[in-house]
Order: C-alpha cells, then sequence, then structure tokens
C-alpha cells in the first residue's frame, strides 16, 4: 500500500492570472501533473448549534492549480483547465458537463460561507498537495 503524503509550500511568485510559483520542487517529491489547492487557514468557525461548542473551522479554498514544471526547489503551475461543453470531434459533437444533484434542504437551514477580501490569491499564501 502506498502512503500519500500531504506536500505544503507557499505561492512565492504571480507570474500572470493563470501561472503561480511555489516553493516546493523535486526536493519535496513534487511531479509534474501534481494538483495543489490554494487555501486561507482563516476559515470560518463551524458551530454546533445544540451545543454551542465549536468543532473547527472550514478552510476556505481559494482554487486549484496543476504542476506544469518542476525544478529542484520551486514549481511553476498554472490553473486547472475544464472542459465545459460541446467539443467537436471528427464532425461528432460531444459534450462535457458535470451536474451536481440537488439535496433536499429546507431553505432556511441555508447558511452559505461568506466571501471574504482573502479570497484574492497574493504571495504568501499557502498551497497543499490534492490527493487523488
Amino acid at each position: 500500500m502506498r502512503l500519500l503524503v500531504e506536500i505544503e509550500g507557499k505561492i512565492i511568485r504571480i507570474l500572470s492570472e493563470k501561472k503561480l510559483i511555489i516553493n516546493v520542487g523535486l526536493n519535496a517529491t513534487v511531479k509534474q501533473g501534481m494538483i495543489f489547492e490554494i487555501y486561507d487557514e482563516e476559515g470560518e468557525p463551524i458551530i454546533d448549534p445544540e451545543t454551542k461548542e465549536v468543532l473547527g473551522k472550514l478552510v476556505n479554498s481559494k482554487g486549484r492549480i496543476v504542476v506544469e514544471t518542476v525544478m529542484p526547489k520551486f514549481s511553476i503551475v498554472t490553473t486547472l483547465k475544464r472542459e465545459i461543453g460541446p467539443e467537436f470531434t471528427s464532425g461528432i459533437s460531444s459534450f462535457y458537463t458535470t451536474i451536481e444533484e440537488k439535496l433536499s434542504i429546507n431553505p432556511e437551514d441555508i447558511d452559505p460561507i461568506k466571501k471574504t477580501e482573502s479570497a484574492t490569491i497574493k504571495i504568501g499564501d499557502k498551497v497543499r498537495s490534492v490527493k487523488r
């Protein structure tokens, strides 16, 4: 059985809206094609409605990136590409979409996570590998 280890690092340079540099590379076992999540540790507290106990914080995900180029101590990453739909191949139209089923929920109980100014990606933001 292979043990998957989470790799953590930080954004150290922003090259464009779609390309960043993170401070982990071959020396940290990063490989081309690995996916990382950009996150903010200062998430919203999750509170048990009955006990009022703080159960933890919901970490805010700012986005996902994929490793394009790996160097010994850093990696160049780009935004993930998503197929959203129709693609024409050999005259045949194929649709690539993902539909999430809706749950039967009382609308009054919906309490979405608030977006904060910290949703903006900046140098120093933390990243961690995503297990596939």
